[in-house]
């Protein structure tokens, strides 16, 4: 079987954004393993609550809907129609706050 060369993933010389690896030609692996780290798939528990959730069936419809308009191939679309109702539902549910990280650009630049 013959070597294979291994390609630059990332290059040393360029500044990255976090949605800029998810923009990379290579698999999670290379992007990983590029960093030092392995890349496994475990299982994920996570707590429970046996606390009745409100508009639960209407976030599902909602979703439902959303995954029969929108094409759910980029970061943008899946965050817009699918993760955004999920959290703001969560915050209404437990009273909490979604922070949201916004770039500021300077006006003089």
């Amino acid at each position: 079987m013959a070597n294979k060369m291994k390609r630059k993933v990332i290059d040393a010389n360029l500044s990255y954004t976090f949605s800029d690896y998810f923009n990379l030609n290579a698999d999670t692996e290379e992007v990983l393993a590029y960093f030092g780290f392995l890349f496994e798939v475990e299982p994920l528990e996570l707590p429970a609550s046996k606390r009745e959730l409100e508009r639960l069936e209407d976030l599902q419809m909602r979703l439902e809907e959303n995954l029969s308009m929108v094409n759910l191939t980029n970061e943008i679309a899946r965050r817009e129609f699918l993760i955004a109702p999920v959290l703001s539902d969560v915050a209404r549910q437990t009273h909490g706050k979604i922070k949201l990280n916004i770039r500021l650009k300077s006006a003089r630049s």
